[in-house]
This record gives C-alpha cells, sequence and structure tokens, in this order.
C-alpha cells in the first residue's frame, strides 16, 4: 500500500478532502507503517526456506522480528550480525559456531502458527546471542563446568516473558499485519500461564533469598531444570520491565567459561565492570535480587 498524497492542511475547512474511505485507508498505512519500523533497523533475521507446517517463511520472519524488536530496541549502542533461524527436532537451541555466511544460527523447535511459541523459543534464544555475539563477541563456547551458565539461562528466561508481555500489548494495536490484532490475547495468556504455573513459583514458605540460598550449590548442576529458571526470572522481570534498556547489559555478561574461579558475588562484579557506567546500578540492582552488595565484594583477580 503506498502512501496517500496529502495536502498540507492550512484550515478545518481543507479536511474536508478527505472523505470516510480516505481516513480509514490513512490509519490503516499508519498501523502498518508503525510496525514494520523494526525492519528499518540493524536487525537482520532470515529464515530457512523449509517445512513449517502450515504456516509461511514471511509470516515466521515477521513474528521473529517483532519479538526480537521487544529487546533489541532498547540496545541503542550494541551491534548484531545477521540471524539465520532454523528449524530442528530436539529442542530450542543458538549455535556457538557462526555459519559459513558469519551469520549467527538459532534453532527452533516449533512449526506451523504456533506464534507465541515461535516468540517464546526465540526470544530466549536472541538473547544468548546478545550475550554471546553481540558487539564484536566471539563466544568460547560452553563447558559443563562453567558454574554460571544457570544465570545467563535465568535471563534469558526472563527475555521470554519480558517479550510476550510486550508483544501482547504492541499487538493489540500495531501488529505485523493489522489482521494480527486477534493474537494479541493468546500470546498474553501464553505468557501469564508460565508465570501463574506452580511448577514455577516458589515453595510455600519460603521467599526467593531463602530459596535461593539452598539451591545455590546445586544450580551449576541443574542448569536444565528450567522450573529453576523460571523462579529466578519470575524475580527479574519486575527490573527488566521498570527499566526495559537494562537489556543492554547484557551484551556485557562475562563469558562463562572464564568464571570458573569466580564466586557468584566476583562473576556480578566482573559483569558490573564490563558494564558502561549508565547500566552499572543495574546490575547493583540485580545483584540485590540475591540479597548481594558488590560494594562489599572484593575485584576477582
Amino acid at each position: 500500500m503506498g502512501k496517500l498524497p496529502l495536502k498540507r492542511i492550512t484550515s478545518n475547512t481543507q479536511f474536508d478532502f478527505l472523505n470516510k474511505t480516505h481516513i480509514v485507508l490513512l490509519i490503516l498505512f499508519l498501523i502498518i507503517d508503525s510496525s514494520k519500523a523494526f525492519y528499518a533497523s540493524d536487525l537482520k533475521i532470515s529464515v530457512q526456506k523449509t517445512d513449517w507446517g502450515n504456516a509461511c517463511v514471511e509470516d515466521i520472519t515477521s513474528v521473529l522480528y517483532s519479538t526480537g524488536w521487544q529487546i533489541w530496541k532498547y540496545c541503542p549502542n550494541s551491534k548484531i550480525d545477521e540471524i539465520f533461524v532454523k528449524r530442528r527436532s530436539d529442542y530450542p537451541q543458538m549455535d556457538w559456531d557462526r555459519d559459513s555466511n558469519n551469520k549467527i544460527v538459532i534453532g527452533l523447535m516449533t512449526g506451523d502458527r504456533y506464534w507465541s511459541q515461535y516468540a517464546y523459543q526465540f526470544a530466549h534464544e536472541f538473547c544468548h546471542a546478545i550475550a554471546n555475539h553481540s558487539n564484536g563477541k566471539k563466544p568460547l563456547g560452553r563447558s559443563l563446568k562453567d558454574p554460571y551458565i544457570w544465570f545467563e539461562e535465568s535471563i534469558c528466561e526472563t527475555a521470554s516473558l519480558f517479550a510476550l508481555r510486550e508483544m501482547g500489548r504492541t499487538w493489540e494495536k500495531a501488529p505485523p499485519y493489522p489482521n494480527w490484532n486477534t493474537y494479541a490475547p493468546s500470546l498474553k495468556s501464553y505468557v501469564q500461564a508460565i508465570i501463574d504455573d506452580p511448577e514455577n513459583m516458589l515453595p510455600n514458605g519460603k521467599n526467593f533469598q531463602t530459596w535461593f540460598i539452598s539451591k545455590q550449590s546445586k544450580l551449576k548442576d541443574e542448569w536444565t531444570l528450567r522450573k529453576n529458571d523460571k523462579i529466578i526470572a519470575r524475580q527479574l522481570l519486575p527490573l527488566f520491565e521498570k527499566n526495559p534498556y537494562a537489556w543492554e547489559a547484557v551484551a556485557f555478561l562475562p563469558n562463562n567459561n572464564q568464571s570458573n574461579d569466580m564466586t557468584f558475588p566476583e562473576f556480578l562484579l566482573q559483569w558490573r565492570k564490563n558494564c558502561p557506567p549508565n547500566l552499572c546500578s543495574f546490575v547493583d540492582e540485580v545483584a540485590g535480587v540475591f540479597a548481594i552488595s558488590l560494594a562489599k565484594t572484593s575485584p576477582a583477580d
């Protein structure tokens, strides 16, 4: 749809040249144009032309752009290379190695038109991409000995919750396509069901800090247990929703396999030291969730 040839309006009477049809078309154009704003950004996503069930590649691409943009728009000073999305049959995953075209590879285990599932999985893996591939970072791979994989996984789980809640709001008025506003309630209910699932809540009678103290030594070995990640994500989500520009701090997370000899407070302190000044206070807030004061933490060697 092209832009309507509008004249500059200099008086109320000159508004008459727009009849009702023109007004409706103009509103539709503005909705479509604003919802596609993310295409003009430096975020580039391509999707494997494979069998995604009854979903077409163009629609999947629109969903993934919308998902990624909920987070990436808050990272104005960061860069990331093109992301190539493929279909997997086992589990979602961001690959540590780039493909032959130097693209970041993300695999999703979904299909058909399950847009909420696409968004949930992609937001998680996109967060991993920001942590490991943005701003020229060269990921060093992942070892099962890395002590703080669980922390990155928890932040990535937070990204899924954040992105779907944002999409549930933005798709009401500015979805990728005008008729997709009917999907907004599904996005909202999908993420709310995860948040409200008793499996993802703290055990009765325990506050988060008590739970964390009892769990901390086990998290290294239990990093694949999504219920732990979700419990932590529920604590972190309000911080990111209060200050969404803090998503850029994810780009400064320490490489996991460089942190083997760090305590968790030292790991957080290293993250703080990596960050530009405007993001340091956010890391302090995250540390506070775990009852850690970085001011009392000795710098890591």
